[in-house]
């Protein structure tokens, strides 16, 4: 699926139901989501629609977003 994207943060949690939709009707176990830059509005739609975070490039968020007292960190990164 994709690329998908909107220009109106308005639309970003049907965007994160859309693409979770289209994944359980095609029987996908696995859906990796690339957000590029800092995105707060899109990572904050997919969390509320359920996905959760694999991997941290970099982090950088002048809000605080998601809820990481669940994650656990490996490879030096610090969040």
């Amino acid at each position: 699926m994709g690329p998908a994207g909107v220009i109106d943060p308005r639309y970003s949690a049907g965007l994160a139901w859309a693409i979770t939709e289209a994944g359980r009707d095609m029987g996908v176990e696995t859906i990796l989501v690339t957000v590029p830059g800092v995105n707060a509005g899109a990572l904050d739609a997919f969390l509320r629609a359920g996905l959760r975070v694999e991997f941290f490039g970099a982090w950088m968020s002048a809000k605080p977003i998601g809820s990481f007292e669940s994650y656990l960190l490996a490879g030096g990164m610090l969040l």
